[in-house]
């Protein structure tokens, strides 16, 4: 018999219960590694300074409280807690005109391709 990590044999649970065996243990849940005294930091700081964002709280509770905690973490809980503001959905780019680059003729933008010298031949006018 194979024992896994989790000190149960898969294929003998299974045999047992049928498909649902799996089902019943359910799924491990993630402990919260962040103390609850740090989210309350972060809850506060965010009360106090609702211009702060994620980094910056968590370069606050770094280095002036000596608290671990990412970024990230920190955007998390805000999150949960509901203190971020929403996001601005991205602005549409305009598609109709052509970019710079793409409707300029070759003795602009630095092409090479006109000229047996390399360079663009500029025609005085």
């Amino acid at each position: 018999m194979s024992q896994f990590a989790g000190g149960v044999d898969w294929k003998v649970s299974r045999r047992r219960g049928g498909g649902a065996a799996g089902a019943a243990r359910g799924s491990r849940s993630r402990k919260d590694k962040l103390p609850a005294a740090v989210t309350e930091k972060i809850v506060e700081l965010k009360q106090a300074n609702p211009a702060f964002g994620a980094k910056r709280i968590a370069q606050f509770l770094r280095r002036l409280f000596l608290l671990p905690a990412s970024a990230e973490t920190v955007r998390a809980r805000l999150h949960r807690e509901g203190l971020m503001p929403p996001t601005k959905p991205p602005r549409p780019k305009n598609l109709t005109r052509p970019r710079f680059f793409e409707r300029a003729p070759p003795t602009r933008c630095g092409s090479r391709t006109s000229s047996p010298s390399g360079w663009a031949a500029v025609t005085p006018t």
